[in-house]
């Protein structure tokens, strides 16, 4: 497809975010544990797995850098000399925030974060032991592409979707569909339950979801779970407007804020992809 083609010929990975962006990760983002430490970063993730899911669950909950992960992750087996470095200092803010999501997650009775080192690795419900199979590391991989995926999602969402006001089901002349909602929490369930292999969760319930929705081998379940993401876009009204300035605006910004503003043109590609789909 054309469109594939050209997505992203002008955007630069390596170039800065303007002061604000936050182009942090919901959970570890996959690429963290490539690289050496493998199995000491995929253990100490078990380790503190379910604190982490539980912590995103919350519609407050607001993405980590890259940094932030490093330093978590390797709480588990980095030990720092000196109490008065950068890295000790980092190290220490990640303690205190471990504390907090165990505490959250009313986890802090299960995980000593002072004795990491003998806290139990489980995975699917499982014990586990180092090391780490490719198998299993695969699997968990799958799982932090995938939650990061639907994370991102609302947060785009969020960005995107103009919430309604409070009892616009009753009101006169009302125009709404059910996607439509007046609270962020609200807003997120719908979204959720709305695409069919994600059935309303943000952590998938089991490996199997793996091959279903998007990655299906079936094209029409491929294509219903296209066509209900594009339908979701298509309730982005903020995007809409910023498109109808887009030309306008375009000569006159950077090639960062460019590609920012093209997401307002996605529902249109999704459109595009899914008629091309069932052709």
């Amino acid at each position: 497809m054309e469109g594939l083609r050209q997505a992203g010929t002008n955007f630069d990975q390596n170039e800065q975010p303007d002061s604000g962006i936050n182009r942090g990760y919901f959970l570890p983002d996959p690429n963290s544990f490539i690289g050496g430490k493998e199995q000491d970063l995929l253990s100490m993730y078990l380790k503190i797995r379910d604190a982490l899911t539980y912590r995103i669950t919350s519609s407050r909950c607001e993405p980590l850098s890259t940094q932030h992960w490093r330093d978590l992750l390797g709480l588990g087996f980095v030990s720092t000399s000196r109490d008065d470095t950068l890295a000790a200092k980092r190290r220490s803010e990640c303690k205190a925030k471990l504390v907090e999501y165990l505490k959250d997650s009313n986890l802090q009775g299960h995980i000593d974060p002072s004795n990491l080192h003998i806290a139990p690795i489980v995975w699917q419900g499982r014990p586990l032991t180092l090391p780490i199979s490719d198998n299993i590391a695969q699997e968990i991989l799958w799982e932090l592409f995938e939650v990061n995926f639907r994370s991102e999602l609302l947060a785009l969402d969020h960005m995107a979707y103009k919430l309604k006001p409070e009892g616009f089901e009753t009101a006169e002349g009302a125009d709404f569909n059910e996607l439509d909602a007046s609270n962020t929490e609200d807003r997120r369930i719908r979204v959720l339950s709305y695409i069919p292999h994600f059935n309303g969760r943000l952590i998938p319930e089991s490996l199997h979801v793996g091959r279903t929705g998007f990655a299906s081998k079936h094209l029409e379940e491929r294509r219903l779970a296209l066509w209900a993401l594009y339908r979701v876009m298509q309730t982005w009204t903020k995007a809409a407007a910023m498109t109808e300035n887009m030309k306008t605006l375009s000569p006159r910004l950077s090639l960062r804020r460019q590609f920012r503003l093209r997401m307002c043109i996605w529902p249109n590609f999704a459109l595009h992809f899914i008629i091309r789909l069932t052709m």
